[in-house]
């Protein structure tokens, strides 16, 4: 009679030449469908490979996916290498975002400072109203990735000295401030 550690030594055998066995496409299919979380049950109906020898594919010889050779950690490597790619990509992609939104204001606020030099163009309310809301956006978004307040809150009480110091910090949160506790409205 055989010991447990031998059998299983012969089924450990037996399930890494079952999974040599296997043709190279349907290995490299049942692979492609792991990697992109395809359940097991469905990846076994596709590809028709018996469970404990795709289980053996996947976990690896120790059954718990710390082998280098099996998917699991192959997939768990790939992973992170997709978010930190990714990551970049969205990174590079904002930063060219960012560079291109400043290109525009900056040509249509000289655009605009030229032709009201030249007389061309009288702004409106409606424009210079625009144009500082504009510009107060683009201060909070500066604001925001520095780490400064963007809006301020008043206290209960405020002097009108503490207002007015308050507005000094953050003369971009219009509103009017009052004695009582509640955000001041842009």
């Amino acid at each position: 009679m055989r010991s447990k550690r031998g059998r299983g030594l012969i089924r450990t055998k037996a399930l890494a030449q079952a999974a040599k066995d296997l043709s190279k496409p349907k290995k490299e299919q049942a692979k492609a469908l792991y990697m992109i979380n395809t359940p097991f049950e469905k990846i076994q109906g596709i590809t028709g490979i018996p469970s404990d020898v795709l289980r053996y594919l996947i976990k690896g010889l120790d059954g718990r996916g710390e082998v280098e050779s099996c998917w699991e950690r192959i997939r768990e490597e790939c992973t992170d290498q997709v978010v930190v790619a990714a990551m970049n990509s969205m990174l590079d992609s904002a930063k060219y975002n960012v560079a291109i939104c400043n290109a525009i204001i900056k040509y249509g606020l000289e655009d605009l400072f030229k032709k009201v030099k030249d007389k061309e163009k009288t702004l409106s309310v409606r424009d210079l109203k625009d144009l500082g809301e504009l510009y107060a956006n683009i201060d909070k978004i500066t604001r925001l990735e520095l780490g400064d307040p963007t809006e301020i809150y008043q206290m209960a009480g405020l002097s009108p000295e503490e207002a007015r110091r308050l507005l000094e910090e953050d003369p971009f949160a219009f509103g009017i401030v009052d004695a009582t506790s509640r955000r001041i409205e842009d």
